[in-house]
């Protein structure tokens, strides 16, 4: 995953999934 694309993806599931109260990334 070394892609603008992808790595936007990436970041944006990962801020949604803290705006649901899931810290699970750490």
């Amino acid at each position: 995953r070394h892609t603008p694309d992808d790595e936007l993806a990436d970041r944006d599931d990962r801020l949604d999934r803290a705006r649901r109260g899931g810290r699970r990334g750490l």
